[in-house]
């Protein structure tokens, strides 16, 4: 089990999305800490063994503070494609920081696409935070984004046997054919916007 080295965890089963919400407000209303952090994460995804220890070195004592972590990897499961996203902008990984004597929303009150107009948002450069798993179910919301990987030896950071990663080389090669030249077009038009607003700020 992925969770097999942390030492206090409770594993708690719902039937619904609002009986979990109500669950977690409920267990936050039990916290003897003023701040209270909440972290989202599907079933079909992870994250990386330094995630929480992450989140809690970038703790601020102030409520509606969004972090939210750039760096992780795509894994297509069908297709066998592992890639590193560098910058994963409003990624499903948020954390939210939140004053426990106000009501809380917690990370699964709002959308992590849109974050509510109250709450202000960190982004964190960091490298294997999040692991995405692409699959059937989900193929028409997730692609694969950025440098495809070939070591299976990132595993690592997931705590998760490198045995169950299949990468096929063909595909991966087949998809950085497919995405780099976008990628750079996407690039060089960033660099030519800021340095076009640099010659116009000092003009």
């Amino acid at each position: 089990m992925a969770i097999q080295n942390i030492s206090s965890y409770e594993i708690i089963f719902v039937t619904d999305f609002k009986e979990m919400l109500v669950h977690l407000q409920n267990k936050i209303s039990e916290a003897e800490t003023e701040f209270v952090i909440t972290t989202r994460l599907d079933n079909d995804d992870g994250i990386g063994i330094n995630y929480i220890r992450d989140v809690q070195a970038h703790f601020i004592p102030e409520g509606n503070i969004v972090l939210n972590f750039l760096g992780g990897v795509n894994y297509n499961v069908s297709k066998a494609i592992l890639t590193f996203n560098h910058y994963a902008i409003n990624n499903p990984f948020i954390s939210l920081i939140e004053e426990k004597q106000n009501a809380p929303a917690t990370v699964m009150g709002f959308s992590h696409l849109h974050a509510m107009s109250k709450m202000k948002v960190k982004n964190i450069r960091s490298s294997y935070s999040f692991w995405m798993t692409l699959h059937s179910r989900n193929e028409t919301s997730r692609v694969n984004t950025g440098w495809p990987i070939f070591n299976t030896g990132i595993a690592r950071y997931y705590n998760i046997d490198q045995k169950l990663i299949r990468i096929s080389v063909s595909n991966s090669l087949i998809y950085l054919i497919r995405w780099f030249p976008n990628a750079l077009f996407k690039k060089i038009k960033y660099k030519s916007k800021r340095a076009f607003q640099f010659i116009k700020h000092t003009a």
